[in-house]
């Protein structure tokens, strides 16, 4: 379970227990209020993960999502899936738009896994594992750049930028 304040933000007796939901990730600056979660076998996009679940329309059909990310702006969604009947070893990086919910295929390194997408802060780069190598690429994809090799891939668990987009926790 996870906990939300009902009352005032430092009356920890105010707090109430909601369902629990994997990978919450918020829109930056929050101004929406939308939050963007797994729900079930969807990802979902809502205003609380507890009661108002609105699967992302989308026009294919996915085995499982490996991390996604909202862009800075919160106008595209960036995610890991792998995509029912296609034949490839692993799962690959899809962008779609939020309002549109049409994803496209982004990246694909055959045979390897593409997961654990994140936006750095002003928007120039997304950072991700894939095959184990941390690597990351522009939104254009006219550049790309393996940072650190590792022959272990289930070093795959995440991205983080810095605040300042300087640094990336992996």
């Amino acid at each position: 379970q996870s906990w939300r304040g009902t009352g005032a933000k430092d009356d920890p007796s105010a707090a109430q227990a909601t369902t629990h939901v994997d990978n919450v990730k918020i829109i930056p600056g929050g101004a929406s209020g939308q939050i963007l979660y797994e729900c079930g076998s969807d990802l979902c996009v809502g205003n609380d993960a507890r009661t108002q679940q609105q699967p992302l329309k989308l026009d294919q059909d996915f085995k499982g999502f490996e991390g996604y990310a909202w862009s800075p702006d919160g106008r595209e969604i960036i995610f890991s899936a792998c995509a029912t009947g296609i034949q490839d070893t692993g799962c690959n990086l899809y962008l779609m738009d939020a309002k549109s919910g049409s994803p496209t295929l982004f990246f694909d390194n055959p045979g390897y896994t593409d997961n654990w997408p994140a936006w750095s802060p002003n928007g120039e780069w997304i950072a991700f594992g894939s095959g184990g190598d941390l690597t990351i690429i522009r939104p254009d994809k006219t550049a790309r750049k393996s940072l650190m090799t590792h022959d272990d891939s289930t070093c795959d668990n995440g991205n983080a930028w810095s605040p300042d987009g300087k640094k990336i926790a992996w």
